[in-house]
C-alpha cells in the first residue's frame, strides 16, 4: 500500500533544497535528504506521517520548529527553516496544514547504533556524557523539558578529536505550556522516568533520561534488564556492575542517583549531575536553609521568606534581591503569566510553608504519590499556608488543563 508523502525524490523544497533521498521513517515522521543548493550543503528534510494518527503528528512537528527557534547549542540539531504548505490537506477525512523542517544533517550513527558496533572507554563515555548533561542544562535553563532523551534520539558525529552528540527530536518536549496535546510520553526500555507514565515530567525527568544513557553506554543493555517494578513499582536503581565486570564505583552511584524511583532523591539539576561525573559535586544545603533549582539553576538561601514574583528585564532571567528579612527572587517571564509578587516560600521554626499570594494564575505543589495540589484562593486574595515537604515540586502558574507552567523543585533540611 503506497503511503501519502509530501515529499518525494526529486521535488525541490523552498526553491532551494533539492530532495535526492528517503533517509529514515519514525513514528511521527519521515526524514529525507537534501542538497541545498546555495551552499552545497547536504540537508535533512523533516515531514509529518500523513497516517491515522496525522493531527498529531502535524502537531508535533509545528511544536518541534517553534522549541528550535528558540535556542541553538552546540549540541542540538540547527533548525535552518521552518516551511508551512500555502494550502490545507484532507487525509483521512481530517483538513490539516502540515509543516516541512530542514535541519541540519548529521553524518553519523546515533548513540544506540554507536554502542552497538563497539565497547567505549571510561573517557569516551565521559566525553559523552559530559556533552549531554551540558545540553539538558542548557534547554532546562530555557524552561524546556525534553521528554524523549534516549540513545537513539542522540545523533553522534566524528570530529577528528572525539564524538560530537546533538540531541535530536524535541517533537514531545514541553516549553512552558506549550507541548503536544495532553499525550504522555513513554518509550520502551527504560529511558522513560516512572512518573511519565501518569502524566508527570519535571527536569527530574529528564535526568532519569541521562542516567539511563549512561548505563546504557557502559553495559551495551537497556536499563529495564535490571529494574524491578518498572514502572508502576520500581524498586531500585539498576546496577551497571551487574552486566560488567570493573565499572567505576562513581558511575555506580551518578546512575543509582539519577535514576532513583523517588524524584525527591535524584541529582537537582543536570549540571549537579556533571560536576559528580566529574569528581567533584559537593552537596550545600545546611541545617535552617532551602534550596530551590529554578530554570536548571540551584539557589541556596537562608532567609525568613522568599517571595518568587515576575520580573521584566529580559536580561536578567533570574534576578535575586534581599532586604533585612527575606529574598526577593524574579522569574523574567515572556508571556507575563507570573504575577509581579505571585507567591512566598517561609520559615516558620523548622518547618517550610508556601502561600500564593493572590496571583491571577495560581501557585501548585507537585507532591508523590498525591499528584499537583492547588495553592490558591482567589485573585487579590492569599491562601493559606501550605505546608511544604522535601523534595516538593512547586509550579509557577498552574492550569487544570494545560498543567505546570515553570517548575521548581526545592530541597531543605
Amino acid at each position: 500500500m503506497t503511503q501519502l508523502t509530501l515529499i518525494k525524490e526529486g521535488v525541490n523544497i523552498g526553491g532551494r533544497y533539492r530532495v535526492f533521498k528517503l533517509h529514515k521513517i519514525g513514528g511521527m515522521s519521515r526524514v529525507w535528504l537534501a542538497k541545498d543548493m546555495e551552499t552545497g550543503q547536504i540537508v535533512a528534510v523533516k515531514e509529518p506521517r500523513l497516517d491515522q494518527n496525522v493531527v498529531l503528528n502535524v502537531e508535533k512537528i509545528r511544536h518541534e520548529a517553534h522549541v528550535l527557534k528558540r535556542i541553538r547549542h552546540t549540541n542540538i540539531v540547527n533548525l535552518l527553516k521552518a516551511l508551512e504548505l500555502l494550502r490545507d490537506l484532507n487525509v483521512n477525512g481530517v483538513t490539516v496544514r502540515p509543516a516541512i523542517l530542514v535541519l541540519e544533517y548529521v553524518n553519523g550513527p546515533s548513540l544506540l547504533e554507536l554502542r552497538r558496533r563497539t565497547d567505549l572507554t571510561h573517557a569516551e563515555i565521559l566525553s559523552i556524557m559530559t556533552q549531554l548533561c551540558t545540553v539538558v542544562s542548557y534547554i532546562h535553563k530555557n524552561n524546556i523539558i525534553h521528554r524523549d532523551l534516549k540513545p537513539c534520539n542522540v545523533l553522534t558525529q566524528s570530529t577528528g578529536t572525539g564524538t560530537l552528540c546533538k540531541v535530536i527530536d524535541f517533537g514531545t518536549s514541553r516549553y512552558y505550556f506549550d507541548q503536544t496535546s495532553k499525550e504522555i510520553v513513554v518509550s520502551p526500555g527504560g529511558y522513560t522516568a516512572p512518573e511519565q507514565y501518569i502524566g508527570v515530567s519535571t527536569p527530574q525527568s529528564d535526568i532519569w533520561s541521562l542516567g539511563a544513557i549512561l548505563f546504557y553506554l557502559i553495559t551495551g543493555k537497556d536499563p529495564i534488564a535490571d529494574l524491578p517494578g518498572y514502572p508502576n513499582a520500581t524498586q531500585r536503581p539498576p546496577d551497571p556492575a551487574r552486566f560488567v565486570r570493573d565499572v567505576d564505583d562513581r558511575l555506580r552511584y551518578v546512575i543509582a542517583r539519577a535514576m532513583h524511583p523517588d524524584m525527591s532523591m535524584r541529582y537537582l539539576t543536570a549540571e549537579q549531575m556533571l560536576m559528580d561525573l566529574q569528581g567533584y559535586f559537593r552537596e550545600e544545603l545546611r541545617p535552617g536553609c532551602i534550596q530551590l533549582a529554578v530554570k536548571g539553576q540551584v539557589y541556596t538561601f537562608d532567609a525568613d521568606y522568599i517571595v518568587i514574583g515576575r520580573g521584566d528585564d529580559p536580561n536578567i532571567p533570574i534576578g535575586i534581591y534581599q532586604d533585612s528579612r527575606g529574598v526577593y527572587l524574579l522569574i523574567y517571564d515572556p508571556n507575563k503569566y507570573i504575577s509581579r509578587r505571585h507567591c512566598m516560600i517561609f520559615r516558620k521554626g523548622k518547618r517550610w510553608y508556601i502561600r500564593d499570594l493572590g496571583s491571577l494564575n495560581k501557585t501548585a505543589v507537585y507532591r508523590q504519590g498525591f499528584g499537583w495540589i492547588i495553592i490558591h484562593r482567589g485573585y487579590r486574595v492569599e491562601s493559606p499556608d501550605f505546608e511544604l515537604m522535601n523534595g516538593d515540586i512547586i509550579s509557577i502558574v498552574y492550569d487544570e488543563k494545560k498543567g505546570p507552567y515553570l517548575q521548581m523543585s526545592i530541597r531543605f533540611m
